[in-house]
Parts: structure tokens; sequence; C-alpha cells
């Protein structure tokens, strides 16, 4: 079982007795920022085995939620996300600051991507966040760069300027200098924008500059799949 949003002893944590109660093993792997999940069973017939693990892997999805388990077996985040696209018939654009195009080559990893990934902007200057994004001047010089209002803005430029019809944006401060006691290195704002309305989220990511910005991408990218599946009450 594939997961992300919560870290491996948090996992553990919910998963507590599920090993003794279905006489199985759950092995844990770590592969930043996700965590995979294996359920093991032995038994004397094959089919013992997998019966036993399945009913322990059913506990482990109603325990861990659908917002956290987002796959089973070999499928990417990415590959998950453009599943959930393609049921809806939809395309995502993404416009990118702190990420610095990371969220596009995460979703353009594996062949296919184009059924679901229409395109993005890099915007790293406040320029470009204007001229290719619209976000109006006076918003940035009252929020500043790094804010929910300028996420939302980039993203529903990107909404708008691609043609897609969901986008995500995300703006921030990756580290290892740039941060303030209000916006500490780590901040990063991030919102997803459709044609029914925009949702935003403003998160302080830990950890060094390349993991910051993957945290905020999968952060975002999961922002996405809430709202494709619930709404924008996600």
């Amino acid at each position: 079982l594939k997961t992300f949003g919560m870290t491996e002893s948090a996992v553990n944590d919910k998963l507590a007795g599920i090993e003794g109660a279905h006489d199985v093993v759950i092995a844990y792997r770590a592969h930043f920022p996700e965590i995979e999940v294996k359920v093991l069973a032995r038994a004397a017939r094959k089919e013992d085995a997998e019966s036993r693990a399945r009913a322990a892997a059913n506990v482990v999805l109603e325990r861990l939620g659908p917002d956290v388990v987002y796959a089973e077996g070999d499928v990417t985040f990415a590959q998950a996300l453009g599943a959930l696209l393609l049921e809806r018939n939809m395309k995502l654009a993404t416009a990118e600051s702190c990420t610095g195009g990371l969220v596009g080559e995460i979703l353009t990893e594996r062949g296919g991507s184009s059924e679901f990934y229409a395109g993005g902007i890099v915007a790293y200057e406040n320029s470009v966040k204007e001229q290719l994004l619209g976000v109006p001047a006076p918003m940035l010089a009252q929020y500043g760069a790094v804010s929910p209002e300028v996420a939302r803005a980039m993203a529903e430029g990107a909404l708008r300027v691609v043609g897609a019809n969901v986008a995500v944006a995300f703006t921030g401060i990756a580290g290892p200098g740039g941060g303030t006691p209000e916006k500490p290195v780590g901040t990063v704002c991030y919102a997803v924008a459709t044609r029914d309305g925009t949702v935003d989220r403003q998160m302080v990511f830990p950890g060094s500059r390349t993991q910051v910005r993957q945290l905020a991408a999968f952060a975002g990218l999961a922002l996405v799949r809430s709202v494709l599946r619930r709404g924008l009450d996600a």
C-alpha cells in the first residue's frame, strides 16, 4: 500500500495490533516523502496466506483512510492522480515558484502523462508571476510573493492561461536562506483552482531545501487529489 501524509512512526501507531490479530507481518519501506506499507503472511497454502494478508490489508486501509493510502502495488502518486483525472475527463495545469518545475517532473516521470497533464509555468520572479499568470502587482506588494493570496492568483492564472480543468500553484521559501520570523524557511503556500473556485493551504515543512520542495510538491498534488474526490471543501 502506497501512502503519503503521515510519518512512519504515526503510521505504525495507527496500525498497532493488526499483526497479532491477523497473524501477519507489517513492514515499512520509506521512499521520501512516501511510505510503502507491506502486509506479509505465511501459510501452508498460498490461498490461505493471500486471504489473511488481504483481510489485514483491508484493516490497514480502514485505519489509514483514503486520504493517506493513495494506491496499491507499483503505482506512483502521479499515476494514481492521473487515473483520477482521467476518470473525470480533466487535465491539470501547474504554476511553480519555489518548486521550480519539480511538480511537472513528478507528473511526467512515466509515459502517458500527456493524457492528464496539460502543462505548467515556472514563475520564479515576481515579474513573471505578473506577466504570465496575471498576479496583480499590488497584491504582491501588499502580501508578498509567499502568501495564500498569491498562491491562489497563480493557480487561477494557470487555469486560465493553460486552459485546463484544474490547476495547482506553489510559492514558498525552500531555504536555506530567505526566511523571516513571520515566514520561516520551509513556509510554502499552495492552492488548487477549478472552474468552481479555489482552495489554499499554508504549511511550514521541515528539512533541507530538497526535502521542503519534495514535501511541498506532494502536498499540493495531494490537495488536488482531495479536491477531485471531495470538492472544494476538501
